[in-house]
């Protein structure tokens, strides 16, 4: 319903390997990974707990912040 205007994107807080990409491949990971290992984004958000979810706006304006996301609550 939404396909076209959604975007997932997980970012991962370990440096980019062929482990972490195989493992979330593994698990069914579908979208893009990106890598935020100097902590830069994971600081800059105030992200203390994992998992997090950021509901952003396509200005990049984030509208929500919370904990992991079931595909019913999603």
């Amino acid at each position: 319903m939404y396909g076209d205007q959604v975007r997932f994107v997980g970012i991962d807080y370990l440096p980019p390997s062929d482990r972490e990409e195989q493992f979330a491949r593994d698990k069914g990971v579908q979208y893009e990974l990106l890598y935020d290992a100097t902590g830069d984004f994971i600081n800059e958000m105030g992200i203390s707990a994992f998992p997090v979810t950021l509901i952003v706006t396509a200005d990049g304006t984030i509208v929500q912040q919370t904990g992991q996301l079931d595909e019913a609550k999603l």
